[in-house]
């Protein structure tokens, strides 16, 4: 039988195609690897859950698929929206919090699966992925040939900042898995309604669900590459914000919608889960940071290099013209700072609540959601004019400007009243979270692409000195 012609330079003989697919079997290996620790890790799990939820459930002969969760319930204690026992300018109910996490505690207790199941699931995969957090990275890296972030990443595996790093993606990974057990736990209870369970039955599906969850969570954690840390971020960020977005109360009469998205973290009822989602994407891209520092500064020295005839060339003396040089002399300090600088008001904006008898926290909270939203613009510019080809390729540059240029349009519509606040921070939050990805996947692209070349070169080098040697 013949080969189908357009794939006829796909023949090889058996030698060549052992050769060829010898980095295929090491993915497959590894693929196998990963998915026999996530399901060893989900048989210890379903274990100790079964366990657990026979404890939760004695005494009860049926027990219920869902009810409710405790933290979600009206509150019972009158708690503002301001802070309680701590200074105005601070903004968050802590009290709230120590009552939303006490009543999650307890949620083991309250005689249903769901509760009992989602407490449980959130305590194995914290304690999980401290464990296994990024235990075969290393190998994942070499054997899809992403040799700088593989160099990169042996390094930095022996630093104490990666030893701790793991216990923030855990917090960040449970918080995550909170939300989405419990819508989960929600749509079931629709579409089984008035589902009981007998005592070992019940025990059985609670702990098959905390099992199902670590097998994804373990299978993830071993592997976290750069891309997932993003990839986390973001989703924390969507589905923490969607969360408090339906569980929201109306103030005054109008929904949250209507005036701004930290109105739904306003209500005292949900503002622990607003503040928690967005401290949880604080530590995430602190954690992206550290982990493409090295790559920023390694294409910002080649842009400096690639720009100083020019800067060499520039005979102006006026206070602008030094400005610029000084400027371009510190590009990777520059970008850092605006970086965390938009980060930090991206935390303002979910640990401080506004009071208009407190203008310092009116400056704290709209100032955050501003100060990221215009930093994203200037740094957008930024790398769409200043880093030449080919660390970042026209078709990046040109996908940053159109993005900019949507956010400036929006920014216009909200000033003639086409778009309210929400309508703005929606949109500024889409353009940022996908103008970071494309900027992390062209950044890693370009190293991983030196990196392989460098490797080759590497490799030729010492082929040709063996040949020279050989008499």
């Amino acid at each position: 039988m013949e080969a189908p012609a357009h794939l006829a330079v796909l023949s090889v003989n058996a030698q060549d195609a052992q050769q060829a697919v010898e980095p295929l079997r090491r993915r497959q290996a590894l693929e196998m690897k990963r998915m026999q620790i996530a399901a060893a890790w989900s048989l210890i799990a379903f274990a100790f859950a079964f366990i657990v939820s026979l404890i939760f459930f004695r005494g009860e002969a049926n027990i219920p698929m869902f009810v409710s969760f405790p933290e979600w319930e009206p509150l019972t204690t009158e708690t503002s929206a301001l802070a309680v026992g701590v200074p105005t300018q601070v903004g968050i109910s802590l009290e709230r919090l120590r009552d939303a996490f006490t009543a999650f505690l307890r949620s083991g207790s309250s005689y249903q699966i769901a509760a009992a199941a989602r407490l449980l699931s959130c305590f194995v995969i914290f304690a999980i992925i401290v464990i296994t957090y990024r235990k075969l990275l290393l190998e994942h890296y070499e054997v899809h040939e992403r040799y700088a972030q593989y160099d990169e990443f042996k390094r930095a595996s022996q630093t104490m900042f990666h030893r701790f790093s793991r216990f923030f993606v855990a917090l960040a990974s449970m918080i995550t898995n909170y939300v989405l057990f419990s819508v989960m736990w929600i749509i079931l209870s629709v579409i089984f309604k008035e589902f009981t369970a007998l005592y070992f039955a019940a025990a059985a599906f609670s702990a098959l669900a905390v099992a199902v969850s670590t097998f994804v969570f373990v299978y993830w954690s071993l592997v976290v590459t750069t891309r997932h840390l993003v990839a986390l971020g973001v989703f924390t960020l969507i589905i923490g914000l969607a969360a408090t977005f339906a569980l929201a109360n109306p103030e005054n009469g109008q929904q949250w919608w209507q005036a701004a998205i930290s109105r739904a973290g306003a209500d005292p009822r949900v503002s622990w889960l607003f503040t928690a989602t967005l401290g949880s994407v604080f530590v995430i891209f602190v954690l992206l940071w550290v982990d493409v520092d090295n790559f920023v500064r390694l294409i910002t020295a080649q842009a400096e290099a690639y720009h100083a005839e020019a800067l060499a060339a520039d005979s102006r003396t006026g206070l602008w013209a030094r400005i610029q040089r000084w400027a371009k002399g510190h590009t990777y300090h520059i970008f850092r700072a605006l970086y965390f600088i938009a980060l930090f008001g991206l935390l303002g904006t979910g640990f401080v609540r506004t009071d208009p008898r407190n203008i310092d926290t009116i400056i704290a909270h709209t100032g955050g959601a501003t100060s990221a939203i215009i930093i994203f613009n200037v740094v957008g510019l930024f790398f769409a004019s200043w880093y030449p080809d080919p660390i970042l390729g026209q078709p990046f540059k040109r996908i940053s400007l159109i993005l900019v240029g949507t956010g400036i349009i929006s920014v216009v519509l909200f000033a003639i009243g086409v778009l309210n606040l929400t309508g703005i921070e929606l949109i500024c939050l889409l353009i940022i979270g996908f103008w970071l990805y494309l900027a992390l996947e062209n950044l890693l692209i370009y190293v991983n692409t030196l990196a392989v070349s460098a490797r080759a070169a590497a490799a030729q080098t010492v082929a040709g000195a063996e040949v020279a040697a050989t008499p």
